[in-house]
C-alpha cells in the first residue's frame, strides 16, 4: 500500500516545493527595484545635511572649543547634534578652511538678521533641489571673493568682474530680498548705470565710497540716527554668515 502511494506523494511534493521561497524573493526584488526607482526619481539636495539648524549648532559648539581640542571632540559633538560622523568631518573641514583665523563661524545677534538668515536658508535649500547649479555658482563666487576681515564682497573694474557681480546679485536676491542688498562704488551714477545695464532689481540700494574704484556688495540694515529724516545703512552681517554657512553645507 505504501509503495503504491509513494509516487503520488513524490509528485505532490514536487509540485509544491519550488514556490516556497521563490515568491518571497520575487517580492523582495520587486520592492528593492521600486525603492531604487523612487530614490532616483526624488530630487536630491546638494546640502550635505538638510537639518541646517543642527549644522549651525554643531559648528557653533565646535567653535567654542579650543582649536587644538576640536578634532578630538568632533565625534561626541556630532552625536550630540545627531549628525553622522563622516558628514560631521566634512562639515568641520569646510568650516575650518573658511577663514584665515581660528574662527569657524560668525554670529548674527539681532532678531531681524536671524529671521533673514532662516528665510534665506529655507530658500537656499529649495534652490539646492530645484536649481543646484545656480546655488553652487553663488557659493563659488562668494568663496572666491570672501575675505575674513570683511563683511562685504569686492569686485574689480573689468567687464568679467561686472558680469560676475551681476550674476551674483541676481542669485542673491532670490535668497534675501533685493532691498536689503547694497551696491557701492565711487559715484552714484556709476551704480545706477550698472543696475540699468544688467537689468538688476531697482530695489537694490545705492551708496557711494570715493575710494572704491570697482564695486562693493553687502547686505545692510538701517541704522538709527538722531535725525529721523536721514537714512544710514551699514552691514548687517547676514551676507558673511549666510555665505559661510552655505560654504559649509554645500557638497
Amino acid at each position: 500500500m505504501i509503495k503504491q502511494l509513494r509516487p503520488y506523494f513524490v509528485k505532490t511534493l514536487k509540485a509544491h516545493h519550488a514556490p516556497l521561497f521563490t515568491t518571497a524573493n520575487t517580492n523582495e526584488q520587486t520592492v528593492q527595484k521600486a525603492s531604487s526607482s523612487i530614490e532616483k526619481a526624488l530630487p536630491r539636495s546638494i546640502f550635505m545635511e538638510s537639518r541646517y539648524n543642527a549644522v549651525i549648532a554643531f559648528i557653533k559648539e565646535m567653535d567654542s572649543i579650543k582649536p587644538v581640542l576640536r578634532k578630538k571632540a568632533l565625534e561626541s559633538v556630532a552625536i550630540k547634534h545627531g549628525i553622522h560622523l563622516l558628514t560631521a568631518q566634512k562639515l568641520y573641514h569646510n568650516a575650518d578652511t573658511l577663514n584665515n583665523n581660528d574662527k569657524l563661524i560668525t554670529h548674527v545677534k539681532e532678531q531681524k538678521a536671524q529671521e533673514q538668515v532662516t528665510l534665506a536658508l529655507d530658500r537656499a535649500y529649495k534652490m539646492s533641489i530645484d536649481t543646484p547649479d545656480m546655488l553652487r555658482q553663488f557659493v563659488n563666487i562668494y568663496q572666491k571673493k570672501h575675505i575674513t576681515s570683511r563683511s562685504y564682497l569686492k569686485f574689480g573694474i573689468k567687464k568679467s568682474q561686472h558680469e560676475l557681480l551681476a550674476s551674483f546679485l541676481r542669485m542673491g536676491y532670490q535668497l534675501v530680498a533685493a532691498h536689503y542688498w547694497q551696491l557701492v562704488s565711487n559715484s552714484e551714477s556709476k551704480v545706477k548705470d550698472f543696475k540699468k545695464k544688467y537689468k538688476l532689481d531697482n530695489a537694490i540700494r545705492v551708496s557711494v565710497n570715493q575710494k572704491c574704484d570697482g564695486f562693493e556688495v553687502r547686505i545692510v540694515k538701517k541704522v538709527r540716527t538722531s535725525s529721523t529724516d536721514s537714512k544710514v545703512y551699514e552691514s548687517s552681517g547676514v551676507l558673511k554668515f549666510l555665505g559661510g554657512v552655505l560654504m559649509v553645507l554645500v557638497e
